[in-house]
C-alpha cells in the first residue's frame, strides 16, 4: 500500500502543490481504497465549509497535533511517522479534520462554543479543596469513611460506626458548563446540574438525613422509613422517605419540586403556609411564601438528569438561558420581541453548538450568528 506525506495532501488541498508534489498525490489517490478517495473528499468539503484554503500550517503543528488525536483515540503512547498511514482507523483519519480545525488559529479556538463537562469541586469542613475533574480517586478515609471518586461520581462508603459524635458539612460545588453525579454514605444518588452546588455530611445523624441545595439537583433517596431524607433549599424543606424528585432553587424567590415517583412533602421553613404532600407527576412551586401545585412536564424537568434538553412552547430566552448554563456563550438579542418567540425542542447536551442553533433556525423565525464566544440573534426569514 502506497504511502503519502499528510504535508503533500494539504497543499494538494489548498492548490499549493508543485508538479511533483501533484504527481505523488495522483499516484497515491489513483491506488487508494474508496474509502481513502471518500476521506479526501471529507477534508475538502470541511475545508471549503469552513473557508480554510488560506489556513498555514507548519510540519511541527500538523505531526504534533496528530500524535495527540492518535494517542486521545487510542489511549496508548506510540510514535507517529510523518507519512500518514491508512492502517490507522478510518475514525482515526476524520479526527483529521477535528485536528486541523482546531489547529489553524489559536484566536478561533479560544472562542470556540463547546459543551459543558463533569466538572466539580469539593470543599471540607477544614476548607480542603478537591478538583473532581482531575484524575484522582481516593479523596480520604477516616474512622467512620472512604470517600473515592470514581467515573466522574464522587463516592462515600459508611463504615460501620455506631455512634457519630458531629456532623460536619462538605460542599460540592458544580460551575457553569458543568454537571456531576455522587453517592451519599446512605446509598442516595444525586445528581446535580449546571450552577449548582450541594451541601452533606460524609455521614449522617442517627435520626435524619439533611442535606442543602442550590441550583437544581435530582435525588434517587434511598428508603430508610426511620430516617427521613430531608432537603433544604431557599425557604422550602422537602421531607421524603424514598423516591425520585428534581428540585429547582436557582432564585432565591422561587422553588420547584417535581416528583418522578413515591411521596413527598412539602413545606416552608417557617411555617408560614400548610404543608402539601406531592403525588408523582406533580409539581410543587414555593413561591416566597405560598405553595402551588400544578401537573409537571416530567419529561422536560428531568431531560437535563438523562443528557438532554426538551422544551415545549418555552420562550427563546428562557431557552437560551438555560442553554447558556451548559454552553460556552453570551447572548444577545437585535430585537428584545424576540425574547418571547416560543420553541419546541429537543436537543442532546452532546451536540456541537452549531447543530443546535440550527435547529431553531429550521423554523425560519430566526437568524443566529456566531461571534467568538457571544450568539447574536435576529429575525428570520418571513
Amino acid at each position: 500500500m502506497m504511502n503519502i506525506e499528510w504535508d503533500i495532501i494539504f497543499r494538494v488541498i489548498n492548490n499549493k502543490a508543485q508538479d511533483a508534489d501533484q504527481e505523488k498525490f495522483d499516484a497515491w489517490y489513483k491506488h487508494s481504497n474508496a474509502e481513502q478517495k471518500e476521506f479526501i473528499q471529507k477534508i475538502k468539503a470541511f475545508y471549503a465549509e469552513e473557508n480554510m484554503e488560506e489556513i498555514k500550517f507548519t510540519s511541527t503543528q500538523i505531526n504534533s497535533q496528530w500524535e495527540k488525536q492518535y494517542q486521545r483515540i487510542n489511549g496508548k503512547q506510540y510514535i507517529i511517522p510523518h507519512l500518514l498511514r491508512y492502517a490507522a482507523t478510518i475514525a482515526l483519519l476524520i479526527s483529521l479534520c477535528v485536528v486541523a480545525y482546531f489547529v489553524y488559529d489559536s484566536n478561533v479556538s479560544k472562542n470556540q462554543i463547546v459543551s459543558g463537562s463533569k466538572q466539580a469541586v469539593l470543599t471540607l469542613p477544614n476548607g480542603n479543596q478537591y478538583d473532581l475533574s482531575a484524575p484522582i480517586e481516593k479523596i480520604l478515609e477516616t474512622k467512620t469513611v472512604k470517600v473515592e471518586n470514581k467515573s466522574n461520581q464522587l463516592v462515600l462508603e459508611k463504615k460501620q460506626v455506631k455512634n457519630i459524635a458531629q456532623i460536619e458539612y462538605n460542599t460540592i460545588d458544580v460551575p457553569r458548563f458543568g454537571e456531576y453525579k455522587l453517592k451519599l454514605s446512605d446509598g442516595t444518588i444525586v445528581y446535580l446540574n449546571s450552577l449548582s452546588s450541594l451541601k452533606f455530611p460524609f455521614v449522617f445523624g442517627e435520626n435524619s438525613r439533611e442535606v442543602y441545595v442550590k441550583g437544581e439537583a435530582y435525588f434517587e433517596v434511598a428508603h430508610n422509613r426511620n430516617k427521613p431524607f430531608i432537603v433544604h433549599c431557599n425557604n422550602t424543606s422537602i421531607k421524603v422517605l424514598g423516591t425520585e424528585f428534581n428540585v429547582r432553587a436557582y432564585s432565591k424567590d422561587i422553588t420547584k419540586a417535581t416528583l418522578v415517583q413515591g411521596k413527598i412533602e412539602l413545606k416552608t421553613e417557617d411555617n408560614t403556609c400548610p404543608k402539601v404532600i406531592l403525588k408523582p407527576g406533580e409539581q410543587g412551586i414555593v413561591i416566597r411564601n405560598n405553595i402551588e401545585i400544578t401537573k409537571a412536564d416530567i419529561l422536560s424537568v428531568i431531560a437535563w438528569k438523562t443528557g438532554h434538553f426538551f422544551y415545549e412552547d418555552e420562550s427563546l430566552d428562557f431557552i437560551m438561558n438555560e442553554l447558556s448554563m451548559w454552553y460556552n456563550f453570551k447572548v444577545k438579542y437585535e430585537n428584545p420581541k424576540l425574547k418571547q418567540l416560543k420553541f419546541y425542542v429537543y436537543i442532546d447536551r452532546n451536540d456541537d453548538f452549531k447543530k443546535v442553533i440550527s435547529k431553531f433556525e429550521l423554523t425560519h423565525k430566526v437568524k443566529i450568528t456566531i461571534k467568538g464566544e457571544t450568539v447574536i440573534i435576529g429575525s428570520g426569514k418571513k
